[in-house]
């Protein structure tokens, strides 16, 4: 599935609501999720959803040294290269 970038950052659109599921179907070892993001670069993001009003549900990747956020349409929060693209 690609990611059509539709909807607005703050909004899940079609693709990212996808990620979302298959997120909490990893939690329950149910699926394995992998995103492509716009550089090839292949990740397991995770959804974080807000903790109160104040904060903001994002997607989120962490390895090493390298920690990864996107917006919940799937645009990364630092740069274009890093957007999510395809579900592997």
């Amino acid at each position: 599935m690609k990611n059509p970038a539709v909807a607005p950052q703050d909004k899940l659109n079609e693709f990212t609501t996808r990620v979302m599921q298959c997120c909490f179907a990893a939690w329950d070892g149910r699926e394995n999720i992998y995103v492509k993001l716009r550089d090839g670069t292949l990740v397991r993001p995770v959804y974080q959803p807000a903790e109160d009003e104040t904060c903001e549900s994002v997607f989120i990747y962490k390895n090493g040294d390298r920690l990864y956020y996107w917006n919940l349409d799937g645009t990364s929060v630092t740069r274009p290269a890093y957007d999510m693209m395809e579900i592997i």
